[in-house]
């Protein structure tokens, strides 16, 4: 039973996580989908599967506007959800606690430079 209130946007970004609020071990992912309370993403083999009620920092670099640079989504989230993906690759379902918007320091990760779990991403 799907028990989802808003709506999933299909959005591949390259992000960045960690167990703490400082990002001090951070991993870097990609996010599978997104809604305005909520996160799916992939998870790498080589990671430690978090378990639910973890709560995790994740970054996410969002494009830059018309009116203004790079952005940086900073979310506090929960772990709801682990599950195999269709390529059975593990995917980590978040519920956002918290959200933050900030300008970009750091230089972008390019997306098809990224070692992927599957073979989506090109």
């Amino acid at each position: 039973m799907d028990r989802r209130t808003k709506e999933r946007h299909e959005l591949q970004l390259v992000c960045r996580y960690s167990a703490d609020a400082v990002l001090s071990a951070t991993y870097e992912g990609v996010t599978e989908n997104m809604s305005r309370d909520g996160i799916l993403m992939r998870w790498l083999e080589e990671v430690p599967l978090p378990e639910p009620g973890n709560t995790l920092t994740v970054e996410i670099d969002l494009p830059g506007g018309e009116d203004f640079g790079p952005r940086v989504m900073r979310c506090s989230t929960t772990v709801v959800r682990v599950v195999r993906g269709r390529s059975g690759a593990p995917m980590v379902g978040l519920r956002i606690n918290k959200v933050r918007f900030t300008r970009s320091g750091r230089k972008r990760t390019d997306l098809a430079a990224m070692k992927m779990p599957n073979d989506r991403v090109h």
